[in-house]
């Protein structure tokens, strides 16, 4: 379901509510729940940074690959607003995971910051499709030039996936199938296709 709300277009995806019941209902650990508080974290940090910097929103997407937003069409941030952007998402979960961690609170705030901790950490890492791909671009569009930035980070970005499907086949054929080896396996295929060419 797609609308309009103060001009900003709004998609509900059934997919993503599908998910989000079989995942809090089967999951006794109550991790699901915190992952979902620091996924609002982490938008909230983006959106936080949207409107100081007086970038338009344009678009919210609740979808099978969770909550994303998007600036307005035709908007372009600078570099520098760009990079500050991409970082804001990891910024918040990393910020909230401190003040969780000092304000002295039970085990359930302590989870609640290791989840933060290890989103704003994971967002972070270079690797395409993640918050950290775009802000390497970023900064080095700034410290090189359009041309040579965005040539320098698609070779990385080449190399990161290359290794990273190496070493998560490696992996798996040595210390068998695991879910997390596999998910990243995705991750670098997916971006070996989308920014490699493939």
């Amino acid at each position: 379901m797609t609308f309009r709300c103060r001009g900003v277009e709004v998609t509900l995806s059934f997919w993503f509510f599908l998910g989000a019941v079989v995942l809090l209902t089967a999951d006794r650990s109550g991790i699901s729940g915190l992952v979902f508080l620091s996924v609002a974290i982490h938008e909230g940090g983006h959106l936080a940074y949207m409107v100081l910097a007086r970038l338009p929103l344009g678009t919210i997407h609740l979808g099978p690959g969770g909550l994303l937003l998007g600036l307005r069409p035709g908007c372009q941030p600078s570099p520098g607003q760009s990079l500050l952007l991409n970082l804001a998402g990891g910024g918040a979960n990393l910020l909230a995971a401190l003040l969780l961690a000092r304000s002295g609170g039970g085990m359930a705030v302590l989870r609640l910051s290791a989840v933060n901790t290890a989103l704003g950490v994971v967002n972070l890492l270079p690797i395409p499709g993640l918050d950290g791909a775009q802000a390497l671009e970023d900064a080095l569009v700034l410290l090189l030039g359009w041309e040579r930035g965005t040539g320098l980070h698609r070779g990385a970005m080449l190399l990161v996936c290359l290794l990273g499907i190496g070493g998560c086949g490696w992996l798996i054929s040595t210390r068998g199938l695991r879910l997390s080896w596999v998910c990243f396996l995705v991750i670098f295929a997916v971006g070996l296709v989308r920014d490699g060419g493939i």
